[in-house]
């Protein structure tokens, strides 16, 4: 899609049942999101990053590449100002543990959806005050608009959660036995998006052998 790409070993092997999601795949949806016909950041005024824009937030400022993190700011306010914006989403991965970063500017939050992981666990403990602290210093360099972030407060919000024996209130809604069903609609999805101009014929004209 307009460059964005994913092989179909990489989407295949992603979204296959344990399968681990590869940054490819992310980038990829990401890229769907943008190209709905609600989704451009114009309408939906929320804005969906790729995975390496995350990757680079969790680094030290010096490791940082700032080239990266100086387009991502600044071509992604050419859809739309990021600050004129409702939200901004980070899908990030840490330890092979895929997670959503999200600066919801309209209700001045910084959202955090994790499947596995709470609040006080050390991970998210470690996770969310490395992407705080990065996010406010590039925003500062690359946008220099003051929006108080420093007073945005953490939520977690309720989401379905792994493993099996889930309790949130949702585990009415969405389940583990869910999760094969969802990674094929995914997977459809991404195949047949209307701007995807890959071979579509692997998967129509498929045919397995007996």
């Amino acid at each position: 899609m307009f460059g964005v790409r994913c092989t179909f070993w990489s989407l295949g092997d992603s979204l296959k049942p344990g399968g681990l999601v590869k940054s490819f795949v992310v980038s990829a949806f990401c890229f769907s999101l943008f190209h709905k016909p609600n989704g451009h950041p114009d309408i939906s005024k929320r804005h969906y990053f790729f995975s390496n824009i995350a990757d680079n937030l969790l680094k030290d400022y010096n490791e940082a590449d700032q080239q990266i993190l100086s387009r991502a700011f600044t071509k992604s306010s050419k859809a739309r100002p990021l600050h004129h914006s409702n939200m901004l989403f980070f899908p990030t991965c840490f330890q092979d543990h895929w997670f959503v970063f999200i600066v919801d500017i309209k209700d001045r939050k910084y959202v955090i959806l994790d499947s596995f992981n709470k609040q006080n666990d050390e991970f998210q403990e470690i996770v969310r005050d490395r992407l705080r602290s990065s996010f406010e210093h590039h925003w500062d360099k690359y946008m220099q608009v003051n929006m108080c972030f420093d007073e945005y407060e953490f939520v977690y919000p309720v989401v379905p959660e792994q493993p099996l024996d889930n309790k949130s209130a949702l585990h009415c809604l969405f389940t583990q036995k869910d999760i094969s069903n969802i990674r094929i609609k995914i997977a459809n999805n991404l195949v047949f998006q209307p701007k995807n101009s890959g071979m579509k014929h692997r998967v129509t004209h498929y045919k397995k052998d007996l």
